[in-house]
Parts: structure tokens; C-alpha cells; sequence
């Protein structure tokens, strides 16, 4: 990839992103998953706590408000 790329990358993945403050923050992303079958989730970092406790109240709603029937972690 070269330095435009990348900026360009960088210029999408500013656009899609959206803070997460409160945990109703996670409405648009739950209704984007509930009716999936299976979902993985990634890591953005290691060791971070606070993406843990984002990714596990992911995965608690999800659990409870989706058909999901596979969490990948």
C-alpha cells in the first residue's frame, strides 16, 4: 500500500466510525446483527479493558435480543 492509499483507507474508515459513550451507543450495531446467524468479533487490541467490556456487552446483547446461534471471539 502506498501513503495515498492508506490516507485514503484511513479517510473510510473515519467516515464509517461511530464513538461508542453509552451503551445505547451499540443500538445501530445490534439491529445491523440481531437477525445474522453467526458473528465474529475481533480485536482490536490486547489487554485494553475497555474494549473487553465493550465486546462482552456486544455479545450480552446480542445473546439476548438476536438469533444468533455463533459468537466467534
Amino acid at each position: 500500500m502506498n501513503g495515498d492509499e492508506i490516507r485514503r483507507e484511513c479517510t473510510e474508515i473515519r467516515a464509517m466510525a461511530r464513538p461508542l459513550t453509552s451503551l445505547a451507543d451499540l443500538d445501530p450495531l445490534i439491529s445491523a446483527l440481531r437477525d445474522k446467524r453467526v458473528v465474529c468479533l475481533g480485536e482490536a487490541s490486547h489487554g485494553t479493558h475497555e474494549f473487553y467490556a465493550w465486546r462482552c456487552e456486544v455479545t450480552r446483547r446480542l445473546i439476548e435480543d438476536g438469533d444468533i446461534a455463533f459468537i466467534g471471539v
